[in-house]
């Protein structure tokens, strides 16, 4: 599909017609011409929405939803389309929404070494100390709490990783983080480790990138540490 300034492009050097954008806008709008919005598949769609809504976006209405499917996903659907297979995906979802009520999000690992929440602190920055931290889902178990002027590094975090996967004498199923760029080469590093496996979790789909909020295990983490650490250290600083 183009957009206005390609076709304005074609038309300059390929026609020789010279016309502005308001006037294109206004040729179209009276030869009632639109685009042609043709929508992936229902089992496309359905395969997207379920996947964003088991990724931490259960709580997002079907504009906001219709919205990330279109820019993040590539997923061309109406947003009618998206309001329909809402109300299928998550009928509960939708009726505490029309109420204005939300939801607690509830979470489920199927065991240790299941999944693994990977995550950088910040908040101590200003004292100099930079925190990178790795919880198991299942046992709430601090896998690596590591302290260090910055936790922005790919190699260093890598290096914490796979020091964890020598100890362990295995790889996680899934690890899960946020889309920081200090997490790319333990991606790329797990990704490899579990491309030969033969579960419908390997390769890609062994690492989960999504929002801080739907990391909840290394998330409850940090606020235990900012409640109870934080005072006593600002305290001693200060």
């Amino acid at each position: 599909m183009y957009t206005a300034h390609e076709i304005l492009g074609f038309l300059t050097f390929l026609h020789g017609i010279v016309i502005s954008r308001r006037t294109f806008y206004r040729i179209t709008k009276k030869l009632s011409l639109k685009r042609n919005r043709a929508s992936n598949s229902g089992m496309d769609i359905y395969r997207q929405m379920k996947y964003l809504l088991r990724e931490g976006y259960s709580n997002l209405g079907y504009r906001s939803l219709w919205k990330l499917l279109n820019t993040l996903c590539g997923i061309r659907v109406t947003q009618k389309a998206v309001r329909l297979m809402l109300g299928v995906l998550d009928p509960e979802g939708v009726s505490l929404r029309s109420s204005h009520r939300l939801r607690r999000r509830r979470y489920c690992s199927k065991g240790p070494s299941f999944t693994t929440h990977i995550d950088g602190y910040d908040k101590l920055k200003p004292f100099g100390i930079s925190i990178h931290g790795v919880v198991d889902g299942f046992s709430r178990k601090i896998l690596w709490l590591k302290a260090m002027p910055s936790n922005k590094n790919p190699r260093v975090v890598a290096r914490f990783y796979i020091d964890y996967i020598k100890e362990l004498k295995g790889v996680p199923r899934v690890v899960r983080c946020d889309a920081g760029t200090e997490n790319v080469v333990i991606r790329n590093i797990h990704m490899a480790l579990r491309s030969s496996h033969g579960d419908h979790m390997s390769g890609s789909n062994s690492f989960s990138v999504g929002r801080s909020t739907a990391n909840q295990r290394i998330e409850m983490l940090w606020s235990f540490l900012k409640n109870v650490f934080y005072p006593i250290l600002e305290k001693f600083l200060s």
